[in-house]
């Protein structure tokens, strides 16, 4: 299988084979090999599941050896693993839960941020739409009193003049609000 070392031991990772063999062994009544295996994966094992495996099967083989005292040693054993998996698990679990609530949480962070940015277009949009809008009145009066007195000019002049400062203030107003909006996609 290319699973086993040169010394015929199992590759590290793979040592739940030892239980398996061990089982096989002992539903077939040849306790001696059973034994070996369980013993090996004892000491082989790297995980608290090994661990438990191997005291599991190990109190079955002296529960048909009917050796109480190993049969006790070897359930102890199995007690005391399996509250380390348990603990293990909840562990773990715990750590799922905050890596979910974390996930979670900067989902709602790029949301939120997203949101700050169309809300800046938006303000932007309407401060476009406001200027522009103020620049349009301000040329429909001008045009307003150039017709109906041609004396005016020198207020329409004016007004040409406040016309070119609105502009100058909303190409200003402009610019701040790409600076702005170049600073939130950065951020």
């Amino acid at each position: 299988s290319g699973y086993f070392l040169k010394n015929g031991d199992i590759e590290p990772g793979r040592e739940d084979y030892y239980h398996i063999k061990g089982t096989y062994y002992l539903e077939k009544g040849q306790l001696d090999s059973a034994q070996y295996f369980f013993q090996k994966l004892q000491t082989k094992g790297k995980t608290v599941n090994d661990r438990y495996l191997a005291s599991w099967g190990l109190s079955q083989l002296y529960k048909k050896l009917e050796i109480s005292d190993s049969i006790a040693k070897y359930a102890f054993l199995n007690s005391i693993q399996n509250d380390s998996i348990y603990n293990e698990q909840n562990a773990q679990n715990l750590q799922h839960a905050q890596a979910q609530y974390d996930y979670t949480r900067h989902l709602e962070t790029a949301h939120r941020k997203e949101l700050e940015a169309k809300d800046l277009e938006i303000s932007r949009g309407n401060w476009i739409i406001g200027g522009t809008a103020i620049v349009f009145a301000l040329i429909l009066l001008a045009l307003i009193f150039y017709r109906k007195d041609k004396r005016t000019a020198q207020a329409i002049e004016g007004l040409n003049t406040l016309i070119e400062e609105k502009k100058g203030l909303i190409h200003s107003l402009n610019c701040q609000l790409e600076q702005q909006a170049i600073d939130i996609e950065d951020y």
